[in-house]
Parts: C-alpha cells; sequence; structure tokens
C-alpha cells in the first residue's frame, strides 16, 4: 500500500503539518477461526525533512461477537530514525528575528487502542474507541475516547 500526504495548512499558525510524506508498507491479514490478525509495517518517508522519517508498524485483531458487532484491539507504533534540526518560526504578527532552530530527538510513540464496532448499513460502520499512549514523548495527547462513523469499500 502507498499513502501520500501533501502539506496543509500553515505550520506556523498551527494549523498544519509543513511536509510531503510516502508511506509504502505491507498490510499482511490473516484469520484464526473468528480472530482476524493485520499487521502493517512500513516507512513514513518525510521528503521535506528527510531526517525526520520513521518507520511505522501496527498489530490489530478484532472478532465478530455478534451478526453486526465485533470488538477490536490494536497497537500502532512509529520510531524514529535519528534526531533532526527545523526551523520554527514565530506566530504571525510577531517579529520574525525571533524565529529559533529546534532539534528534535530521536523518539518511540506508540498508543494502545480498544474498540467496539458494529456494521450499520451496507459498507457503513460506527463504532466507540478508546486510545491510551503506551510510549510517547509528551507531544501526544492524553488517552482518549473517540467516536465515529466510517465507511469501506
Amino acid at each position: 500500500m502507498l499513502t501520500a500526504s501533501l502539506p496543509t495548512g500553515r505550520l506556523k499558525d498551527l494549523t498544519g503539518r509543513d511536509a510531503f510524506t510516502l508511506e509504502p508498507s505491507i498490510v499482511c491479514s490473516r484469520r484464526f477461526g473468528p480472530l482476524r490478525a493485520d499487521l502493517d509495517v512500513g516507512v513514513e518517508a518525510n521528503a521535506t525533512t528527510l531526517a525526520a522519517s520513521r518507520a511505522r508498524y501496527r498489530l490489530a485483531t478484532s472478532i465478530a461477537l455478534f451478526g453486526r458487532v465485533g470488538v477490536t484491539g490494536e497497537i500502532d507504533a512509529r520510531t524514529g530514525f535519528s534526531e533532526y534540526q527545523r526551523r520554527v518560526e514565530v506566530f504571525p504578527n510577531s517579529d520574525p528575528s525571533r524565529d529559533y532552530d529546534v532539534t528534535f530527538p530521536r523518539m518511540d510513540l506508540a498508543d494502545a487502542l480498544l474498540a467496539i464496532h458494529a456494521r450499520l448499513v451496507g459498507p457503513l460502520r460506527a463504532f466507540v474507541a478508546g486510545r491510551v499512549p503506551i510510549a510517547s514523548a509528551g507531544l501526544v495527547p492524553d488517552a482518549g475516547l473517540v467516536v465515529g462513523v466510517s465507511a469501506a469499500f
């Protein structure tokens, strides 16, 4: 699988990410009776700041409880290859001479997710999930609840 992310928003306004990334990955799935296991391994190649690239890996398992309802457990992790430097611009209408350089350390980030999902109609699914950081560098939010609707085609 190949995912491309384009720069959006303005980083200095904290409204987006200023990097173009390509994420090639390999996804493997296997069923063991009613249990399904998925493994996703890849690299997030940051074309803007190559040193900011990182490995990505995810392991998920799901099981159907009833005809339309299931439970999913997932570990999602990212590992940086090295530390990197970048220029951080101050907020708009500020003195540009106050811009500064930051060194970002090599980081390991990992989250655990537990979700209950239900098939609604056709490809639509509703879900309620809890996400808990396992390893972080203080750059990710605390544990949180996620509610949503998704579609798979």
